[in-house]
């Protein structure tokens, strides 16, 4: 399907409002599996994370058998921090993976992922309080204030963001506030009727305040925080707001670069993001739409003659010729010269 096709060569170029509306337009045509999971990969792209688990289980409905289908459904709900239903959705995508090896590995990947958080939760659940039977009255002692409680956190890098994420459980977004400028940082939760300083600091990049947000769950509050110089490496969370240095700015280490946490040191986060962009490479297209694949490709790291030929030859000779040798094909007329099955030749008419 032509528009399918379409969102495919969209995907691939990052050009995801438009991969999304040719998907959306496909599906008016017909509503298939291949085409929900695909507008599904698309919307976990924008962050568009509800849409996406919604796509991806009506895909699913539709062919069970539809690997990526289970992975972009499993990838939805580890987004909205439902783990326990991303893990069932992983744990049947690798059972259905069988002997591939390269989607049983992903699933394999992703579970382990849930594992590690559903043992966070475990870890920040509250501690049971026993129940104690009344005592006789007596006159308390004046007693200090309870110190604020320290809060675990984790931080980690790409070249254009900064996120953190502070570790309370049961907060709503009314118990939040957070004041973001552009070298300091201030969060506040409100705990058991409490207002604590969660994070009062100056970082040590400058950020875009703007461009900054952050979202509550039921385990933590995450802030994703724009840098203001992108590909400027944070040596640290916290530091005096410093903007990039002059000169070529040094890319940001990964995870496996850094020096280790105590909290989730072992988990690769960059292969979050690695995954999904990487799930519509697993699929190879075939017929139509690995041809416009290839031509995307070429053409997308082309020079100006490259693409002048590439398109006078594709397109002067009915699609029979793809040259890319722009001094052949500038004296080339392949409109005159389009080859034909033998016993035949081309005829205009009118």
């Amino acid at each position: 399907m032509a528009t399918t096709a379409a969102g495919n060569a969209y995907f691939v170029e990052e050009e995801y409002e438009l991969a999304l509306q040719a998907y959306s337009a496909a599906l008016k045509e017909a509503t298939t599996a291949d085409a929900l999971s695909k507008r599904a990969a698309t919307y976990l792209k924008l962050n568009r994370l509800e849409l996406a688990l919604a796509d991806a289980q009506a895909a699913v409905a539709l062919d069970s058998s539809l690997l990526m289908a289970h992975q972009r459904l499993g990838v939805a709900l580890f987004g909205l921090e439902r783990f326990r239903e991303a893990k069932a959705a992983f744990a049947v995508g690798k059972d259905l993976a069988g002997n591939q090896d390269q989607a049983l590995a992903r699933f394999k990947t992703w579970v382990r992922k849930c594992d590690a958080e559903l043992e966070d939760e475990e870890q920040l659940a509250p501690t049971p309080v026993p129940v104690k039977l009344a005592a006789p009255e007596v006159v308390a002692a004046p007693v200090t204030a309870p110190a604020t409680p320290a809060l675990r956190h984790e931080w980690y890098q790409s070249p254009t963001h900064v996120t953190l994420s502070l570790m309370q459980k049961n907060l709503t977004p009314e118990d939040v506030t957070v004041d973001f400028s552009p070298n300091h940082l201030h969060v506040r939760f409100v705990v058991n009727g409490e207002t604590i300083d969660a994070f009062h600091k100056q970082l040590y990049g400058a950020i875009v305040v703007a461009e900054s947000s952050y979202r509550v769950s039921s385990v933590k509050v995450e802030l994703r925080l724009k840098k203001a110089n992108d590909g400027f490496a944070w040596d640290a969370l916290e530091g005096v707001g410093l903007a990039a240095p002059t000169g070529l700015p040094r890319p940001a280490p990964t995870l496996l670069d850094a020096p280790p946490k105590p909290y989730a040191s072992k988990r690769d986060w960059n292969a979050i993001d690695k995954t999904i962009a990487e799930e519509l490479e697993q699929e190879k297209p075939e017929g139509e739409a690995a041809m416009q694949k290839l031509f995307a490709d070429i053409y997308a790291k082309a020079d100006e003659d490259t693409r002048r030929a590439m398109n006078k030859s594709f397109q002067t000779s009915g699609g029979t010729v793809l040259s890319t040798n722009w001094k052949e094909v500038a004296a080339k007329n392949y409109d005159e010269e389009k080859p034909v099955p033998d016993g035949m030749q081309w005829k205009k008419w009118g």
